[in-house]
Order: C-alpha cells, then sequence, then structure tokens
C-alpha cells in the first residue's frame, strides 16, 4: 500500500511545480479556489479518488442530492454509467486569513458534520468522509452510525501540506507516506454502501430542523471570547466535540 501511494504521489509531483519557489507569507490574496486547486487537489486526487474505480473528487461548490440547503467546497462521488452517482464524501475549504476565526472553522465542522450524516443516510453508507482544510492543514473524519440514531463523528488523521516546491522532498517523508496510506485505507476499504442497508435505514432518522438554530450566523469580530480554556483542554474539547457532537441530535430518552 505504501508503494502505491508513493509511486501515485511521485505521479502528481509535476502537478505540485505549480507552487511556489518560497513560502507566500501574505497568503490573503490566495481564494479559496486557488487553494484547493493548486496546493491540496495534486495530493488528495491520489488517494481518494480513482477514475478506474469510478470514483472522483470534484470540488463542484454545488448543493447535493442528499442535501439542498448545504454547498459543500468539495465531494467525492461514483460513477454510475455515464451519470453522476451517489456521494461518498464532502469536503470544506477556508483559506488562512484575518477573516478566517474559530467560530468559521467550527461552523465548517458543523456542516460537514451534517453532510456526512446525510450523506450516510441517503445512500446507505458504512461510513462516510468528510475533511475540512484551513491554510495548509488538512484534517479528516469519518463517520458511522453503529447504534440507533447515535451518528459518531471521528478524526483519523491530520497533516500539514507543502506551501512551496522546496517543501516537497521534506513532505515526502515515511510518516506523511504512511498517513496518506492509512487514509486511503480506510477511504476505500470503509466508504462504500453498507452490506444490510435495511440495517442502516432501521437506524438512520432524519437531521432536526432545528439543529441549525445551535449556531449562529454570524459573530462579532471585535468582542473577546468570554471563555478560556488552558491548552490541554481545549485539544480534549475539540477531540470530545468530533466524537459526540451528533450524540445529541436526539433525546437519550428516545434511542431504542
Amino acid at each position: 500500500m505504501i508503494r502505491g501511494i508513493n509511486n501515485a504521489l511521485l505521479l502528481q509531483v509535476n502537478r505540485l511545480q505549480k507552487l511556489p519557489s518560497n513560502v507566500i507569507k501574505d497568503a490573503s490574496p490566495i481564494s479559496e479556489n486557488e487553494l484547493f486547486n493548486t496546493y491540496f487537489d495534486p495530493i488528495l486526487s491520489s488517494i481518494i479518488s480513482d477514475p478506474e474505480k469510478d470514483t472522483l473528487l470534484r470540488w463542484s461548490n454545488k448543493k447535493p442530492e442528499e442535501n439542498k440547503d448545504m454547498r459543500p467546497d468539495a465531494t467525492i462521488t461514483k460513477i454510475q454509467q455515464l451519470k453522476y452517482g451517489y456521494n461518498l464524501g464532502h469536503g470544506e475549504v477556508k483559506t488562512k486569513s484575518s477573516t478566517c476565526d474559530n467560530h468559521a472553522l467550527a461552523h465548517d465542522l458543523f456542516r460537514i458534520s451534517v453532510l456526512a450524516k446525510d450523506t450516510l443516510d441517503h445512500s446507505k453508507l458504512a461510513h462516510a468522509l468528510a475533511f475540512q482544510i484551513h491554510g495548509s492543514t488538512i484534517t479528516f473524519y469519518m463517520m458511522t452510525l453503529q447504534f440507533t440514531r447515535i451518528y459518531t463523528l471521528f478524526e483519523i488523521a491530520r497533516m500539514n501540506l507543502p506551501r512551496s516546491s522546496p517543501e516537497i522532498s521534506t513532505f515526502l517523508s515515511l510518516k506523511n507516506i504512511k498517513t496518506l496510506a492509512f487514509v486511503c485505507e480506510v477511504f476505500w476499504s470503509c466508504c462504500s454502501p453498507d452490506l444490510a442497508p435495511e440495517v442502516v435505514k432501521s437506524r438512520c432518522h432524519s437531521t432536526l430542523e432545528s439543529l441549525y438554530e445551535l449556531v449562529d450566523g454570524s459573530k462579532n469580530r471585535h468582542r473577546e471570547c468570554s471563555l478560556h480554556f488552558e491548552p490541554w483542554f481545549s485539544v480534549y474539547l475539540t477531540h470530545t466535540l468530533s466524537y459526540y457532537i451528533f450524540a445529541m441530535f436526539y433525546p437519550f430518552a428516545e434511542i431504542k
């Protein structure tokens, strides 16, 4: 697997030649479109996209069939005959600018979580993939439904991608190759229609409309946050929310 990933990455290196010769310090002029097309697509296309398997990573920025209220930046789609079929996951992109704060990142995490849940329900998948890009950092998540009405979102990997051509050689380290191989293996082995779709149908439930009311659409960026956490607690809280955010969808008293 690692050798296959390494070969695939080497084939994509030519596409990474579009990277600047030095790291751009002022990233504010970089748009989301430039960020994922120049920096991320060459790498992601080598691990979660394969035309021979009728699976494509699309930067479509269109509303998917499973959720007409959201417009993800990226979609992983299965091709069926001569048209796009069901989706296997989604992704959101944010540039590292002064206007992108924790509120915006948390909102993106919320969006890809809901999309992963709806994708899993709509296509009766065993797992759904989600990823979040912020600057040069990408975080991968998996969504699963193992119990009635309890959806679990968990982080599987996080890494930094090269920001300039000199960083490509450093990026192709054994650690990064293993991380990409792990994401590749998890995606291709887990993100597929469940072998027992009737079980998924019996466990799933439509997303509560009131769920969107839990998050404010905007906030005062000049107002300081009233909550302050120690660094270790902040990391713990982030990972805990990733695991249990969807366990709050429904009252536990209703779980059968």
